[in-house]
């Protein structure tokens, strides 16, 4: 879109620490080993010193970006039995997947991709500027990018009923999902499951998508008077622990409403 592409820039400072600096979180000395995974990544500015705990960033949108790409099969089908007048029953079933997802891939993940502790290939390294006499951190560069996806399907019900009556005429409705899957590829290639949990929505990516939800109504018509009831229900999904479900020690679950 325009604003994906051309939103004005702007600079932000977020609360992240340089990983090479050799200070930890409060501020302490805690020198990395030149030797380690971490020091190795560092090079040059391994225990720079830098004690900053914000940094300054760019955010905004990129004239460079590419168009996300989907491949998307639906198939449905309508009933309408003559056997039962004014009655409609539609069913679909969809499959999405979307790649090349526009998103910004967060300060510190840029950080601790292009400078891991385990020994996995540094990446993301061209956003993260620094200056060439202290070896600290001038710029980290975050603006949108094409970067990750996510994979869905499921199948939805729609059924339509009307019924004359002496005293009016009565209409009931239901439209109701049931998710399959709801998957994001992360911009570091982590995979998380967002069907029936609260992972994508604490990150702030997405909403939270239960397994199943529905609403369901009637509604009274009679010589231009009219009314209607309409109920909408949500399928519980559990809150885990640090955002990670793949883990031990799922925490709360919210019931359903």
């Amino acid at each position: 879109s325009i604003g994906d592409l051309y939103s004005g820039q702007e600079d932000t400072f977020p609360n992240v620490r340089d990983p090479c600096s050799g200070i930890d979180a409060n501020g302490n000395s805690a020198p990395i080993d030149p030797a380690s995974s971490l020091g190795v990544a560092c090079g040059a500015a391994v225990n720079n010193g830098d004690t900053d705990a914000q940094l300054r960033g760019r955010q905004g949108g990129n004239p460079d970006l590419e168009p996300e790409t989907a491949k998307i099969f639906t198939v449905g089908v309508v009933l309408e039995p003559h056997w039962v007048k004014n009655l409609s029953v539609t069913v679909d079933y969809y499959q999405m997947k979307l790649e090349n997802s526009i998103s910004s891939i967060g300060f510190n993940l840029i950080l601790n991709s292009c400078y891991p502790t385990t020994g996995e290939p540094p990446k993301y390294c061209e956003f993260i500027e620094r200056d060439p006499d202290s070896n600290f951190v001038t710029n980290i560069v975050n603006l949108a990018t094409n970067v990750g996806g996510n994979e869905t399907s499921g199948i939805d019900v729609a059924l339509r009923y009307a019924l004359p009556t002496l005293y009016g005429r009565f209409g009931f409705t239901f439209d109701g999902t049931w998710l399959r899957e709801f998957n994001e590829t992360q911009a570091d290639g982590t995979v998380v499951e967002g069907k029936g949990v609260f992972d994508l929505a604490a990150q702030g990516t997405y909403g939270v998508f239960p397994s199943f939800k529905f609403n369901a109504g009637v509604n009274w018509g009679w010589k231009g008077f009219g009314a209607g009831v309409t109920m909408r229900y949500l399928n519980g999904f559990k809150e885990c622990a640090s955002n990670n479900c793949a883990v031990a020690g799922a925490a709360s679950r919210f019931p359903p409403r």
